[in-house]
């Protein structure tokens, strides 16, 4: 089960930027201060008294719903006021209350806005903190390479601003990936880390965290007794602090410890107290796995009515629980049925060809037939010898027809989703966790299509399309589409592999090389831009009458972004893109520049010399 991350629940709301200090939720704190914001009702103009009242009893209101409550308030005071610090603190809260609730698809998109307002702010921790928050829902939603590179991200700001609560949080969230996937040599390792920096502040919260987790790490390793102990010194201190989402968790990881011993009297014990906490403060996923438990638990003491009904109330919360997979499972059922519906029009084709086929012989059969017994051995002789010949044109007809169409689909589709094409009948969309996007184009295209000779553009756009047709096939990477004087890209795909990165900066930087060269007489020398980004993308076919492979996402659209943010003859990569080849290539920061629909982000030139 996926271990507690202290940033996704408690830490969450500890790690809002505007906290003085780092302190635990405290509900009686968030009613002295309800007490105090009575004093400052809303009013026009700038009121950053009243929005810090608002932040800070979001952040330490123990009741979910009410915590999101003020949270949502500080956020639309704080964008009527267009307050940058407070809109991400308001976004954030909600996106931390939003996963306390199980809530996933809204807590991603509401630690995504607070990202976007961490671009022109000089705190520069805002944007680790949101870094650790997006991991943590990755975390959860099972995509472990972005969740790991998203926690690296945040340890890489809180080494640099020294925040240590926030770096023991950062250690302690991404040895919680890697207990999830049974890598517990390195969860440990992590906990550990995170242990130390708690131990050294004296954060009982952190404490109490690392106490369970380490539990959990026992359990998985059979040390029941040393799991046991660390659970109760955990439930101690967070009963102290009225911190109970843990205490449902690690409550949980008990009863699979007593469970594990056929114990299962103290095994209902504990995963009804679990289930009690989580229903209290509506906890979705942990009412989920206790529910689970106690339908086994019940089952196993011959108490089937218990069981059914804890069975009902687990697959309730369990459908509950998968908002995440919405995108991907429309988008699988929309290319199954344009691709179901081109395959019903290749069958019905094929019908028809072999009626014809069995008609056309069916006469020849008569005809053959009709000559009499006098001709009757010369007829068949010749008979067979036509259709010896008509089968021998007809499979020479089929196999150039087979091949023709067995060329023409690979031109439109890679060969892997042709194969399942023609396997299957139809494709799945997939979805990527990691692609590599590149566009590129031509300056001043426009103005030279209508300057120059409409043979040259052509017979120059085609030259260059056709050259990069041949790097991009070299360096292993998927041509997507053309767009006017655009070309699109895509490494990682249909096949995933680890060196999608640097195969489209090699690629990139062969393509400038080309263009800066001297081309030939009949070709027009223009100047490129290129842009390229890395992220999830989901891939698929569609069209109806024109089959296409297409990618889409929000990765595809940061890399177009890119490519219009570039320069002639430069390579512009995004800031996840350097992150994950920075040891190897060189770049030159450009700072954050403004792109459509996402804000101010990190922009790197490749520094290689491309000419």
């Amino acid at each position: 089960m996926k271990i507690l991350s202290l940033v996704g629940i408690v830490g969450a709301f500890l790690l809002i930027f505007n906290s003085e200090e780092a302190v635990a939720q405290d509900q009686k704190k968030a009613d002295s201060l309800l007490l105090e914001l009575k004093n400052y009702p809303q009013k026009a103009g700038s009121d950053t008294l009243r929005l810090y009242l608002l932040s800070n009893i979001s952040f330490n209101y123990n009741n979910p719903d009410s915590a999101l409550f003020y949270a949502e308030m500080l956020t639309e005071e704080a964008l009527e006021q267009n307050l940058s610090k407070w809109i991400f603190s308001g976004y954030f809260n909600q996106g931390s209350v939003q996963r306390l609730l199980g809530n996933l698809d809204l807590a991603s998109q509401n630690f995504f806005k607070s990202l976007e307002y961490t671009q022109d702010s000089s705190n520069f921790n805002q944007k680790g903190k949101a870094y650790l928050a997006i991991a943590d829902v990755y975390s959860i939603s099972g995509v472990h390479q972005n969740s790991v590179d998203y926690y690296r991200n945040a340890i890489d700001i809180f080494t640099q601003t020294g925040d240590e609560t926030s770096l023991a949080t950062a250690y302690l969230n991404i040895g919680d990936e890697f207990f999830s996937e049974d890598q517990y040599d390195s969860a440990i390792y992590y906990f550990e880390k995170s242990e130390v920096i708690f131990e050294k502040i004296n954060y009982l919260t952190g404490k109490a965290y690392n106490l369970g987790n380490l539990g959990m790490v026992y359990a998985k390793l059979g040390q029941n007794p040393r799991a046991e102990a660390n659970f109760n010194e955990a439930v101690e201190l967070l009963q102290s602090m009225g911190d109970y989402y843990p205490i449902s968790v690690y409550n949980g990881y008990m009863a699979e410890i007593y469970a594990a011993q056929q114990n299962y009297p103290a095994a209902i014990t504990y995963a009804t107290t679990s289930n009690s906490i989580a229903e209290k403060f509506g906890f979705k996923e942990q009412i989920r796995d206790a529910s689970q438990k106690l339908a086994a638990y019940f089952e196993e003491t011959g108490n089937l009515a218990e069981s059914y009904r804890f069975f009902k109330k687990y697959a309730a919360y369990k459908d509950s629980i998968n908002n995440l997979k919405a995108i991907q499972e429309l988008a699988d059922l929309r290319t199954n049925l344009e691709v179901s519906q081109k395959q019903a029009e290749v069958e019905l084709l094929e019908k028809e060809s072999e009626l014809n086929l069995l008609k056309t012989k069916r006469q020849e059969v008569l005809l053959y037939s009709a000559g009499g017994l006098f001709l009757f051995a010369g007829i068949i002789a010749v008979g067979v010898f036509k259709k010896y010949r008509y089968e021998r044109k007809t499979k020479q007809i089929i196999e150039s027809e087979k091949d023709r169409s067995e060329k023409l689909l690979l031109n439109i589709l890679p060969a892997d989703i042709a194969n399942e094409l023609k396997e299957n009948g139809k494709v799945k969309a997939r979805k990527y966790e990691a692609a590599t996007v590149m566009f590129t184009d031509f300056k001043n295209f426009t103005k030279a299509s209508e300057d120059l000779d409409p043979e040259l553009i052509v017979q120059s756009i085609d030259y260059y399309f056709s050259k990069f047709d041949e790097i991009v096939e070299k360096h292993g990477l998927e041509k997507i589409k053309t767009i006017g004087d655009a070309y699109m890209c895509a490494g990682g795909i249909p096949i995933p592999n680890t060196t999608h990165v640097m195969d489209a900066i090699n690629a990139a930087k062969e393509m400038c090389a080309l263009v800066r060269s001297n081309p030939l007489s009949q070709v027009h020398r223009f100047e490129m831009r290129i842009g390229i980004h890395t992220g999830p993308v989901v891939a698929g076919i569609v069209g109806t009458k024109k089959w296409q492979y297409d990618i889409w996402g929000d990765t595809v659209n940061i890399a177009s972004r890119l490519e219009s943010s570039s320069e002639p003859g430069r390579i512009n990569i995004s800031e996840h893109t350097y992150e994950l080849i920075r040891s190897g290539v060189n770049c030159q920061y450009r700072g954050k520049i403004e792109i459509k629909n996402h804000g101010a982000i990190d922009m790197y030139f490749l520094k290689e010399n491309i000419s």
